[in-house]
């Protein structure tokens, strides 16, 4: 299986873009990342010669190499590169190494040069006008790679094809969520959290550096919330047993699926007792559970005070919105292997 069934993690398409060069005089650096393939009209020049779709650095008059820092839209396992010389026929590079390394959240150019690099392709013969193809054994998490070019010249396409990581899917999806609008945003996070002020708040917590970060201010959001705040959220929950909801309302109670008819019936029952006690519906993260398991749990909160009930659902509530949260950051479809 080609490494090229892998995604692109480079990829413009995936939130991925270049952060630094050290030059490009020719043509920009940001070409590299272009999902599309790189295109020529000839005899189109511009005020630096001929237009090329690529990164073209100028001729060097001092030894040394140039170099472009590519940041991964979804940081992976790296499994192959294409160093793509296409159009470059006499202005190609001889010769081109790329380099990893993992920086979490936002580094400045200053600190990504000062990072801890590692080799993903010693340095290689490129031929031009040609998609250069190099396989890559490593097993290390990469944020970012290092392209460089020696000493100079033309590449109209980086692509960085691996495996996404646990990780890269909550750093993605983070990403993801920072570049939506305040509007779109609060729509998605209330699939995870029914309160419009929790939301409101997440919203102008942005940007998030990482998924923890995430994690952590919706927490801190939550904890100081009204009580009507968090009533709010609590309505948006179906009762336990009866089905209905949103989509991960329902995978969520898949406990209660083989759950007997006497069981169903227990709890549809003490649902009911609950409601006319605390004024509210029976809030408990559902997933793993059995139905048994969550009776069980109803019946004992029923000899709550209702101080102590609305601080357990608060907690019940704070443990659903942390998993729905690493939901809403987990793409499917964009990311998925192709092949095998």
């Amino acid at each position: 299986m080609s490494f090229q069934s892998w995604p692109d993690l480079a990829s413009r398409a995936l939130g991925g873009g270049v952060v630094a060069c050290n030059d490009e005089f020719f043509a920009p650096a940001d070409s590299l990342v272009s999902p599309s393939p790189a295109e020529f009209t000839p005899k189109t020049f511009g005020a630096k010669g001929q237009v090329y779709d690529g990164w073209e650095t100028r001729r060097r008059r001092s030894p040394g190499y140039d170099w472009a820092v590519v940041r991964l839209g979804a940081p992976g396992i790296v499994r192959g590169l294409v160093v793509d010389t296409a159009w470059f026929t006499g202005n190609f590079p001889p010769y081109a190494s790329v380099e990893g390394a993992e920086v979490e959240g936002y580094p400045s150019p200053s600190e990504l040069l000062d990072a801890e690099w590692f080799p993903l392709l010693g340095r290689s013969s490129l031929q031009g006008d040609t998609a250069n193809t190099f396989d890559v054994e490593s097993e290390r998490r990469v944020t970012h790679v290092r392209l460089n070019i020696y000493p100079d010249g033309g590449v109209a396409r980086l692509r960085v094809h691996g495996r996404v990581t646990d990780e890269g899917w909550r750093s993605f999806g983070v990403r993801w969520l920072n570049a939506k609008t305040p509007e779109m945003f609060e729509e998605r996070v209330l699939a995870c959290c029914g309160s419009r002020a929790w939301a409101k708040r997440l919203q102008e917590a942005r940007p998030f550096a990482t998924f923890d970060a995430l994690l952590e201010t919706s927490d801190d959001v939550w904890a100081g919330l009204s009580a009507s705040d968090r009533l709010e959220a609590f309505a948006e929950h179906p009762r336990i047993g009866e089905g209905g909801g949103s989509a991960w309302a329902r995978s969520e109670q898949t406990g209660t699926a083989d759950a007997s008819d006497g069981v169903l019936r227990a709890l549809e029952m003490a649902n009911r007792e609950y409601e006319d006690r605390f004024q509210m519906v029976f809030l408990i993260n559902a997933t793993g559970r059995k139905a048994q398991e969550m009776l069980d749990a109803l019946r004992v909160r029923l000899g709550n005070d209702p101080a102590t009930e609305l601080a357990e659902a608060t907690e019940q509530q704070r443990q659903i919105t942390r998993l729905r949260l690493e939901k809403l950051v987990r793409p499917v479809a964009p990311l998925a292997r192709t092949g095998g």
